[in-house]
């Protein structure tokens, strides 16, 4: 699933800002770690889609399994950050009289994750990550219901054209994998627009569920800032346990195929464990990439690997093979007015919130 689309300031000039002189090496450093998060996004989102074929029929079993290795990930790492004194004890206490509203965080996440496994496992993977990037408008509709938050001409402007974008991208990748389809049907009924939908839709659930997490974030006052990964793992946590509720449910379901509990394909599982690994190393590059530069730059690379991703699945893949380029021409326009959207989001700077500054 995407990554929240973060804000503020320039692309290049964010770049600019955390260099010195042209020979020094921390100069290098943001550009080399936007490079290799462009490389990690496209990767993670490829073998998302080809982890999900195999695993035909399994996809609660899958999402228990992705969530339970995060929440590790994450309560590994807080236990660390707690020992070192970073994480202190009023950060933990403000969580727990929080466990409510992370139990539905959790709960929403885990949905999401599984109806959008579900949802992409019968689409074309040139345009998953396209759609993906509706993620923005229903993270502002969160931030308005939610946070009452009120948005720019700018914040539209750049929505826009995000959504403008991917409507003309995704429909050169459509035409293109619906003509060189073997059935004879037209490409309007070749292309699964109900589950499409269903996928769109469950975009709404972990945009609701970032908009929370920044709730959280506002209302603990202290002088020290809530600790990233408190939220993270006591969300994960909840998430690994909603999705632990459901594995009768996806035991049953793979029953009901004519599957076993687990797949037997044994590439299956090392489809799956190289996503969660390389998963990983997508979200501790972003994190690096924004800690050393900001919001703009992670969100605007980010934005950057999404026509390479679906490039990408051109490649003769694992279980996927080489799908058809997509038609160039609105392709590229429409790949052109998702960055161009996203920089215009971007330089808006952050929404305002009703009765605040």
């Amino acid at each position: 699933m995407p990554m929240p689309m973060p804000t503020p300031t320039p692309f290049g000039c964010a770049l600019l800002s955390s260099t010195t002189e042209s020979g020094d090496k921390r100069s290098e450093f943001p550009i080399l770690l936007a490079a290799l998060l462009v490389a990690v996004s496209v990767t993670n989102r490829v073998l998302y889609k080809v982890a999900l074929v195999p695993l035909h029929g399994h996809v609660v079993q899958f999402s228990f399994v992705t969530a339970l290795t995060y929440a590790i990930v994450y309560l590994s790492t807080l236990f660390a950050r707690r020992q070192a004194g970073i994480v202190t004890e009023d950060m933990l206490r403000y969580a727990r009289k929080s466990w409510k509203l992370f139990a539905v965080i959790g709960l929403l996440e885990a949905v999401s994750m599984a109806v959008g496994m579900s949802a992409a496992r019968f689409m074309p993977g040139t345009v998953l990550p396209l759609i993906s990037q509706l993620f923005l408008f229903f993270q502002m509709t969160a931030g308005v219901l939610v946070l009452r938050k009120v948005y720019s001409v700018k914040h539209v402007l750049g929505a826009t054209g995000v959504a403008t974008g991917v409507a003309l991208a995704s429909f050169a990748a459509i035409q293109t994998s619906s003509s060189s389809s073997s059935v004879a049907v037209s490409s309007a009924s070749a292309f699964p627009w109900s589950t499409a939908i269903v996928y769109v839709l469950g975009l709404g659930l972990p945009a609701f569920a970032s908009v929370m997490k920044e709730s959280i974030f506002a209302r603990y006052k202290d002088d020290k800032k809530l600790d990233v990964f408190v939220v993270n793992s006591i969300g994960s946590t909840f998430q690994a346990l909603s999705l632990m509720l459901a594995l009768p449910l996806g035991i049953s379901m793979a029953a009901t195929d004519g599957l076993g509990w687990l797949p037997h394909d044994p590439y299956s599982w090392l489809a799956v464990l190289s996503y969660i690994v390389v998963n990983i190393v997508f979200n501790v590059t972003a994190l690096t990439l924004l800690r050393n530069t900001s919001a703009v730059v992670t969100s605007l690379t980010l934005s950057f690997s999404v026509p390479l991703a679906s490039l990408a699945y051109s490649l003769p893949l694992p279980y996927l093979g080489a799908a058809p380029l997509p038609e160039p021409m609105y392709f590229a326009l429409g790949n052109a007015l998702m960055i161009l959207g996203a920089s215009t989001y971007a330089k808006a700077g952050m929404a305002k919130t009703r009765g605040g500054s």
